[in-house]
């Protein structure tokens, strides 16, 4: 195996991985997470509804969250005891300024770069659609790097929504140099909680903030 690739958001058997093949990098895209969680929430909405949703599920929302930052810690965790074989590029910078950080790569992993005028020759063949388009997977939106991704959240949440995104995952975004900003004063871990009804579900959303909260001294 040369190259694996997993578009999942996990982070699991990281150091099992790395036992197994010393010699392998780890390459980490990183995203914003008021864009990462819109996206997590809106497909974990669809597949309780089947559709493209236009309103996003309060718990997922939550969910997401919660999933994005431990996801974040346990990949700050790993990059900082694997230094040398971990490379976090921002997925903002991959739509910016592709042709920089796809030489970075080339660096990292050890393989000839490409000229500029290659590689946007190439990433301008590469057709793209949003991976929570539920619609004809035959259908493409367009070719190359589209930037609507950056600023897609803007239009997707509402204020109370931005503020529990916020709330949830800034302290490990501000370690990865989001600057999101801080949370509204209405917005507690508590009332997020109390806005929950199922009592199970309270419960583990409850045990896994507490988790991450403490995960977060050790990232």
């Amino acid at each position: 195996i040369k190259c694996w690739v997993d578009k999942e958001t996990n982070c699991s058997n990281l150091n099992t991985i790395s036992k197994h093949f010393p010699q392998a990098k780890f390459l980490f895209i990183i995203r914003d997470p008021r864009s990462a969680v819109t996206s997590l929430t809106q497909r974990a909405t669809a597949k309780l509804t089947g559709s493209y949703p236009t309103h996003l599920n309060y718990i997922k929302l939550v969910e997401s969250c919660i999933h994005w930052r431990y996801t974040m810690q346990g990949i700050q965790y790993f990059s900082k005891r694997h230094s040398a074989s971990c490379l976090k590029v921002n997925f903002e910078n991959l739509l910016l300024s592709p042709e920089p950080t796809l030489r970075n790569v080339f660096d990292f992993i050890g393989t000839s770069t490409l000229s500029d005028s290659i590689i946007r020759s190439k990433i301008s063949r590469i057709p793209y659609k949003r991976t929570n388009d539920y619609s004809d997977d035959d259908i493409m939106e367009g070719k190359g790097v589209s930037k609507d991704p950056l600023n897609r959240w803007k239009s997707n949440l509402s204020q109370s929504e931005l503020d529990l995104i916020v709330k949830i995952t800034s302290p490990t975004a501000q370690k990865l140099g989001y600057k999101i900003g801080n949370p509204g004063k209405n917005i507690s871990f508590l009332k997020i909680l109390s806005s929950i009804q199922d009592r199970k579900t309270r419960f583990k959303v409850a045990t896994k903030l507490a988790y991450i909260c403490a995960f977060e001294y050790l990232v």
